[in-house]
This record gives structure tokens, sequence and C-alpha cells, in this order.
């Protein structure tokens, strides 16, 4: 973060160093507008699994796709251990971003997440157009929602066939108030 940060000054000064100012002030919206887009995230009651939503912008980044982000829950009172609905989530956004297929959408592809709380639990869904080879993406979320099972947790998976609409759901308990 303190090296992503520096980079914008850097770049903002760049801009105004050789009087672009116009140019600049365009650059600082788009990282506000960034900044507030994930302040959200950054704010989660499980810290693991905002760090690994964050790893994830770097996953998208590197798959030449984008987020986007409902944030309805905080999640606060899960009751899967922080590091294992943590790894868990950030091997999910793996998978996801391994799939995500590049080749159907006209922009870069996108990432729906929906992070939610709904009565005994919380969770986020994950809308995505999976790849022509999803299948492939069967046993490691298998493997997923096992370490997940032994906390009363569940990872789903569904794909409609024909126009290959693929959502990936994360289940957690909580306590209830």
């Amino acid at each position: 973060m303190r090296h992503d940060f520096l980079n914008h000054l850097q770049v903002i000064s760049g801009y105004l160093q050789l009087n672009k100012k116009e140019r600049a002030g365009e650059y600082i919206r788009d990282v506000t507008h960034n900044l507030q887009r994930l302040s959200k995230v950054v704010h989660l009651k499980v810290p693991e699994m905002a760090a690994a939503f964050l790893l994830g912008e770097e996953m998208a980044a590197g798959a030449e796709a984008r987020t986007v982000y409902n944030v309805q829950s905080d999640l606060e009172g899960c009751l899967v251990p922080g590091a294992v609905a943590g790894q868990a989530l950030h091997d999910c956004l793996f998978h996801v971003f391994r799939f995500i297929d590049r080749e159907r959408e006209t922009e870069n592809p996108c990432l729906m997440i929906d992070i939610y709380q709904k009565g005994e639990n919380c969770g986020c869904t994950l809308k995505f157009t999976v790849s022509p080879n999803y299948e492939e993406m069967v046993a490691p979320l298998a493997k997923i929602n096992a370490a997940l099972a032994e906390y009363r947790g569940q990872l789903s998976c569904t794909v409609a066939r024909e126009s290959r609409a693929c959502t990936v759901e994360m289940v957690l308990p909580r306590t209830v108030d």
C-alpha cells in the first residue's frame, strides 16, 4: 500500500511538472474513486478476508479484469477462523481469475462481488462469465469447500451452460445478535 501511495504521488508530481494540471486532476479523481470503492472492503471485521479481497485486486489487474463490489455486511460475527476464511477466499479468487472468460467480453471481464449477511450466515457471492474449460475449476473449489465444511461453512458453484454465467458462493456461519 505504501508503495502504491508513493507511486501515485510520483505520477501526480510528474503531471504537474509537465504542466498537465488537467491530467493530474483526472488521475487524482481516478485514484480517489478507487480508494472509495475499496474502503468498505478494507473495513471488514475479518481482516484476513479484507486482505484476500485486496490481493484479489492484484489478481484482477493481472487478468485484465475489473471488480465491482456491493458490500452489505462487514462480516462481523463470522464463526469461521479468519485464517481459514481468508485463505479460502484467496484460493477461490485465484481460481475465479484463472477461469474468468477473457474472450467473450467486449471490454475487460467483470467480477461482481456481493458481501452479505442473511440470518445465521454471512458470506460473499462472486458472479462472472466463466471460460469454456470451467470444469477444471470444480476440483479446486471442492477442496476449498472441504476446508470450510470443517467450520460449517460452504462453497458452491453454479454455471448456466449456454451463457456460462457462473456464481460462486461462500457461506459462513455467524453469531446472531
